[in-house]
């Protein structure tokens, strides 16, 4: 080989190292975030004066503007107890940016194209599990017909079970869960991060629901003070779900520990209502509806307060005896700090492998 020619390709093995190295740190293509305010009337003559048009953030996959033809298939992300739907969002603090990481995913072949829908679910007891309750508002018929009647008829979406899924975290974990099972011609894959009151294990030992923790808000509830921890936001939205009273000023709830002429007593009544209210207790009866599922997903961290890391592990114990297949996962930390990572290695892939992907006409308005 000639000089000349070696230099040629040296020259040459360059070019092509840096063009290769220009598309492996090229951006991914963006995605689109459109916030819109969805009518909810399944909401309306709720106690808690809730408003019932609510903020939904919706992601659009790169692309999705230009395949007029295509429908995309949805996932729908229900936020924590105490979020709302700019948990989603870029968040400086918690370090989450779930339409980026779409976009990185879908660039890398990891998921299909897909919808991301974001759901503001807050009210004053925080989200209520996404189910009915005359407190809080109907939120299992906002989801189920509300809001993806909404979807489907304003994006182009793969509207029936196949193309949709449930993915939350916290009380949205739970939400998911319940909505799936009770929604499989809606929804036909689900996952649950940490799921919140998933079984009502050992309450007892627990950080949220024994007799200390009741006591300690007993106090602020005997002044009719709305709740502000996590803790009291937990009790009265598992309350308005389970064991609503709408003639118990001023928050419409009986709960499972009352004070009574100063000593605090269980209130079996309320109790039993809790416990039926479980995804645990609820498998028995759903059992056909789980086994009609695409898929179902469920992983909790260890560093989850004890209360949720029994409860998963009690819900996998049952949904495994009564023969439901599922993805079970424990991993180390909690949501807090890997939420990020969960939804980029775990939820979103499994989801997005479950999904029918989007072909054929528009069904959508746009």
């Amino acid at each position: 080989m000639t000089r000349r020619m070696l230099l040629g390709f040296l020259l040459a093995t360059a070019l092509f190292a840096a063009v290769g190295a220009f598309a492996q740190e090229a951006p991914a293509a963006k995605g689109q975030v459109e916030t819109v305010m969805v009518p909810g009337p399944s909401l309306e003559g709720n106690l808690l004066g809730t408003p019932t048009e609510r903020s939904v953030s919706v992601y659009l996959p790169p692309g999705y503007q230009q395949a007029t033809g295509a429908t995309f298939p949805v996932v729908y992300l229900l936020h924590s107890l105490t979020g709302n739907t700019y948990s989603w969002l870029p968040h400086t603090i918690m370090g989450r940016n779930i339409p980026a990481l779409a976009d990185r995913l879908i660039a890398a072949g990891t998921i299909q194209p897909m919808i991301l829908v974001m759901p503001d679910a807050s009210t004053r007891y925080g989200a209520c599990l996404y189910a009915n309750s005359p407190v809080c508002g109907n939120w299992e018929d906002f989801v189920t017909t509300d809001l993806v009647g909404y979807i489907d008829h304003h994006y182009r979406t793969v509207a029936d079970s196949r193309g949709r899924a449930l993915a939350g975290v916290d009380a949205g974990g739970t939400g998911a869960l319940v909505l799936a099972m009770k929604h499989p011609d809606v929804f036909g894959s689900a996952y649950a991060v940490s799921p919140l009151n998933a079984a009502l294990v050992d309450p007892a030992n627990g950080a949220l629901y024994s007799p200390e923790a009741f006591a300690m808000l007993a106090p602020d509830r005997a002044l009719g003070l709305d709740p502000t921890s996590y803790m009291g936001k937990a009790q009265l939205a598992m309350a308005a779900v389970a064991s609503p009273d709408v003639e118990s000023v001023p928050y419409f709830v009986d709960l499972p520990y009352e004070l009574v002429n100063g000593q605090l007593e269980l209130q079996p009544a309320a109790w039993d209502a809790w416990v039926a209210r479980t995804p645990l207790h609820m498998i028995e009866s759903h059992r056909s509806q789980l086994l009609s599922l695409h898929a179902l997903g469920i992983d909790v961290g260890t560093g989850e307060i004890t209360d949720t890391v029994r409860d998963a592990r009690a819900l996998h114990d049952a949904l495994t005896q009564a023969g439901v297949p599922h993805q079970f996962t424990v991993y180390a930390g909690d949501v807090t700090n890997m939420l990020q990572d969960r939804m980029s290695s775990a939820v979103l892939p499994f989801l997005s492998d479950a999904l029918e992907g989007g072909a054929g006409p528009a069904v959508g308005s746009r």
